[in-house]
Order: structure tokens, then C-alpha cells, then sequence
């Protein structure tokens, strides 16, 4: 059935080089705890012109936020465990506007970042927070919703360093109604920063969140989210490739949308316009009344080879004057997708301001839209997350319930 309606509406083994002078502290720990862990504790900031190595199969903590700040590098092997402190502080690692962070696991061996708890869960500990230096649509100097370090700029190619084989798992902690962590959040992130085979588990908030920034990435995984899947705001104009979103199996645990995506929620026309290119994705509801994708508030798209099943709402559901216009402008596109859901395939919205009517050129643009969807799903047969993917996810599941 198809429905169009209108709305108004991160002492064992590790190394660390510096260049500075070690007596300042202002994140409040002392030198020595690098240099001389107890217990593989790290409880100061990695700073300017130090470089911090954690070095392979070996398991550290981090008990409050952990900064990499600019000038400074993190480096972690293959085979890391950083166990976050699951009481009191919601610790999280930030790597700040022009820091490097080369966390690069490998499939045998990847790099995990998860709680300490006997019995982990969702919003344990916070995240990993990348910020860069890429266009963002909220200003060249946007202030990050957690950690309150700046990111955003001009610099579309910006390189922050590498993430490759890295699992965050019950992160996503609340600290109050405002401010939530992810999974994984990207800041302003450049295309320089290289993205693969990332894995987000039973995180309390989304899994993977954009903010802005040209980054592109490959191989994405959120398993289990309370609330979405996938995220995306502030003008992302970057890309992602192979992404597989799976929700609780089990309902009664929670979860939102697939992909809640926004250009700018205050400004629906700000530029850059989010505008991401989105391919070989596979989106798994567990039957809860919610949709695979809320693509709203001006926001672009460019969709190919997707697969949507199981949501117990709609499938896609399309709203905004703006967001309308670019499908019928042919700069939003869908193709080759396929819904399958406990309601209908998809819904268009036209916000409005209340008390305004829809003009010809809304209706237009509607229809237009209604006709697009319609076409990319008649006679298509998208094969979605390649099958390589969902069973990393899976390999990764086995590894962490094993830790």
C-alpha cells in the first residue's frame, strides 16, 4: 500500500613519545599516568607533540574522557581492549580538530572498545568522538554536542587519521537531555580521514551519527541501538558503502528508526546541503511501530541497492518542502530498493507552517516524489549489505560476548 499525505506541521605494554614539557596538567592527572600505568589505567590527555601507542593484544581502561588534542597522536594495534569504567564519570575518547588518531585492528584481530561491567549494557560508558576540520552547515566553528571541543572549517579533504576493525560496544550514554553520546560521532570529519569495517553494539543512543564533513566510509555495522541506527546532520556530503543496521531481535528492548537524517533542523536550507551517497545497505527492524528511514529537514540523498525489512512502520518516510524538492529536482535519488514492513512502503510529508496551504509547485514536487519511490521499487532486486559484512557482524558478536 502506498500512502501520500501531507503534514503540517580508548603497566602492560605501552609506549609514548613527547616532545613537550609533561608539567602542565589541566585534565587533571599527572604525567606519571602514562608513563607509568597502574594497572593500564590512562587518565590524563594525550597533548600536542606526544604520541601515544597502545600496543598489541594488551587491555587498558579509561575511567573519565580521554582527549587526543591537536598536534597530539593516538596509535593502537591490533588486538587493544579499552574497557571503559561502566559508574560514575561516562568516559568516552575525543580526538580533537587537527589531533591523529591510527586505530587500525584487522579482522583476526580487532580493536575493542567496550565496558567493564560484569553485565554490560547499552550507555555503560560514552563513545569515540572524531572531530575535524570539514564544512559543516552550523558555522566554521561549531561547538560538539559532548566534550565541548570545537570542530568544523574549510577544509573538505581534512585527515584525522584511520579507524579500520574498531568496535565500540555499549556506549551511547545520556548525560542529560541535551547532550547524548553515539556509538561512533563524527564532527566535521575530511575526506582525508579514512572509515572501514566499523561496528557499533548495543549502543543506548544512535550507533553511527554525522555531523557535517565531507568523510567517506565502508563497511558499517550498528547491531542493537535504542534509538537509531544511523544518523546524519549539519550538511554531510560524504559517503558510505556496505552498511548493515540490525535492531534488538527482541523488541521489548527498544530501537528507532534505520536512518534519521537532517540537513539542519534550525535551517532546513543552510548549505552545505547533507547530501550523502548511500549504497549496498541493508536496514533490520525488529516489528516495533517505527520507520526505516526519516529523511526530513531539508536533507539530500543519493540511495542505491537498498534493503528494508521488519520495521513495524513505515518504510520510508519522506517530509519537508525542501527534501521534496530535491527528489522532484532529481539531486535526491533512490534506486534499486526494496520495503518490506509491517505497514506501508512509504509516506511524503509536506511540512508547512501551520495554516499554510500546499502550492502548485508542493504538490508537484510531492507527486514527483511518490513517483520516484515508485520506480526505483517496481521490478527492483537490491541484494542490500553484501554477506561478507553481516557475518563479520556476527564474528564480532561471538568476540566481544567472549571478552
Amino acid at each position: 500500500m502506498k500512502l501520500l499525505k501531507y503534514s503540517f506541521f580508548l603497566l602492560l605494554s605501552l609506549v609514548i613519545t613527547t616532545s613537550c614539557d609533561d608539567d602542565d596538567d589541566s585534565s587533571g592527572g599527572g604525567s606519571e599516568c602514562i608513563e607509568n600505568l597502574d594497572g593500564n589505567l590512562i587518565c590524563r590527555n594525550i597533548r600536542d607533540g606526544e604520541t601515544l601507542t597502545l600496543l598489541e593484544d594488551s587491555t587498558y581502561r579509561i575511567e573519565q574522557g580521554i582527549f587526543v588534542e591537536e598536534g597530539g597522536t593516538l596509535i593502537i594495534q591490533p588486538g587493544v581492549v579499552v574497557e571503559a569504567q561502566a559508574i560514575g564519570s561516562s568516559p568516552f575518547l575525543l580526538v580533537e580538530a587537527g589531533a591523529t588518531i591510527r586505530a587500525i585492528g584487522t579482522r583476526a584481530k580487532p580493536i575493542i572498545f567496550t565496558s567493564d561491567a560484569d553485565t554490560p549494557r547499552p550507555g555503560d560508558w560514552g563513545g569515540i568522538i572524531l572531530n575535524g576540520l570539514a564544512p559543516v552547515n552550523a558555522g566554521d566553528d561549531v561547538v560538539a554536542e559532548v566534550g565541548d571541543a570545537r570542530y568544523g572549517g574549510s577544509d573538505e579533504e581534512d585527515d584525522s587519521g584511520e579507524l579500520r576493525y574498531v568496535i565500540v560496544a555499549y556506549g551511547g550514554d545520556q548525560i542529560n537531555s541535551e547532550k547524548e553520546h553515539n556509538g561512533f560521532t563524527f564532527n566535521g570529519v575530511g575526506s582525508g580521514t579514512e572509515l572501514a569495517w566499523l561496528m557499533a553494539y548495543e549502543c543506548s543512543d544512535d550507533g553511527m551519527e554525522w555531523f557535517g564533513g565531507t568523510v567517506e566510509g565502508s563497511n558499517l555495522v550498528t547491531v542493537g541501538s535504542e534509538d537509531d541506527l544511523f544518523d546524519w546532520t549539519f550538511g554531510w556530503t560524504g559517503s558510505a558503502t556496505n552498511i548493515y543496521g540490525k535492531q534488538f531481535e527482541d523488541a521489548n528492548r527498544g530501537g528507532d528508526r534505520g536512518i534519521e537524517a537532517d540537513n539542519n533542523e534550525t535551517n532546513n536550507a543552510l548549505t552545505p546541503v547533507s547530501s550523502p551517497t548511500i549504497s549496498n545497505l541493508t536496514l533490520l527492524g525488529n516489528g516495533r511501530d517505527v520507520s526505516g528511514m526519516k529523511l526530513r529537514r531539508g536533507t539530500g540523498f543519493k540511495f542505491s541497492n537498498v534493503v528494508i525489512d521488519g520495521f513495524g512502520g513505515i518504510g520510508i518516510d519522506i517530509e519537508s518542502e525542501l527534501s521534496l524538492a530535491q527528489v522532484a529536482d532529481g539531486d535526491a535519488t533512490f534506486e534499486n530498493i526494496s520495503v518490506d514492513t509491517d505497514s506501508i512502503d512509504f509516506t511524503v510529508n509536506l511540512s508547512l507552517p501551520e495554516g499554510t496551504e500546499p502550492s502548485e509547485d508542493n504538490l508537484a514536487d510531492s507527486t514527483a516524489t511518490v513517483e520516484a519511490i515508485e520506480t526505483a521499487l517496481e521490478g527492483s532486486e537490491p541484494t542490500g549489505a553484501p554477506q561478507d559484512l553481516i557475518d563479520f557482524s556476527e564474528e564480532m558478536i561471538d568476540l566481544i560476548d567472549a571478552l
